[in-house]
């Protein structure tokens, strides 16, 4: 038969073994979850960097868009300018052969 002290000593002995066991355990726990929220940060900072990137590409493609547009609209108002003396320098030529006919 065991002793009270021996019973006290062995039941300190349990609770202690317990409480290392439940303190693995959190601290397992708590590296998991460490280390998920380090993989959704990643992975939220690469999604992060691709919509920046993304983001930057549709800028500079609108841009592209806007100056293609600006150019071509500058063309086309030289080639209307163009047309209309044209049409002047023609409209004088018949006024001129006109008036020579009379």
């Amino acid at each position: 038969r065991k002793s009270k002290r021996d019973i006290d000593i062995d039941r300190d002995r349990e609770r202690r073994q317990r409480a290392d066991i439940l303190r693995d355990r959190t601290d397992r726990e708590t590296d998991r979850q460490r280390t998920r929220d380090k993989r959704r940060e990643e992975r939220e900072g690469v999604r992060q960097r691709d919509n920046n990137r993304h983001r930057q590409q549709r800028q500079t493609d609108r841009e592209t868009e806007e100056d293609r547009d600006r150019e071509t609209d500058k063309i086309d108002r030289q080639r209307e300018r163009q047309r209309e003396r044209e049409i002047e320098r023609d409209r004088k030529r018949y006024r001129d052969s006109e008036e020579r006919r009379i």
